[in-house]
This record gives structure tokens, C-alpha cells and sequence, in this order.
């Protein structure tokens, strides 16, 4: 755990509104879906941001296999 502290990792992704629109949908939520530059509601962030990995490569919570940063 020391050997973690301190460490950062930066991620750049477009907020592209169709995956807001994809959740929204995926949700039954009725109302407009999520155009550009609307608020996110809380948490939809983790609809961004993500690194696609191959299931070996994955842990058991979903997340890519522990190493050198803590999530």
C-alpha cells in the first residue's frame, strides 16, 4: 500500500452525450435524454473514463487486475 501512495493517473475521454443518452434509456427514465452540456446526474461519471480490458486482465470487482494504483 505505501508503494501507492502518491501515484496519480490522468484519463482523457470526450463526454460524448450518447452514452448519457444510452443510460438514460437503459434506466426506463422518462424526460429528455442528456444533450451537450446538461449536468450529469450523480454518479453517471462512471459511464466515462473507463479503460476497456480483456476479462483475463480484469480482477473480481470488475476493475483491471491490482498493480501499481489503487482505484
Amino acid at each position: 500500500m505505501q508503494s501507492a501512495i502518491g501515484r496519480a493517473r490522468s484519463q482523457i475521454d470526450p463526454l460524448d452525450p450518447a452514452r448519457a443518452q444510452a443510460l438514460h434509456a437503459t434506466l426506463g427514465l422518462s424526460g429528455p435524454t442528456p444533450v451537450t452540456g446538461d449536468p450529469l446526474p450523480p454518479f453517471w461519471h462512471y459511464i466515462y473514463f473507463w479503460e476497456a480490458q480483456p476479462p483475463q486482465d480484469l480482477g473480481r470487482d470488475g476493475h483491471p487486475k491490482t498493480g501499481g494504483f489503487i482505484p
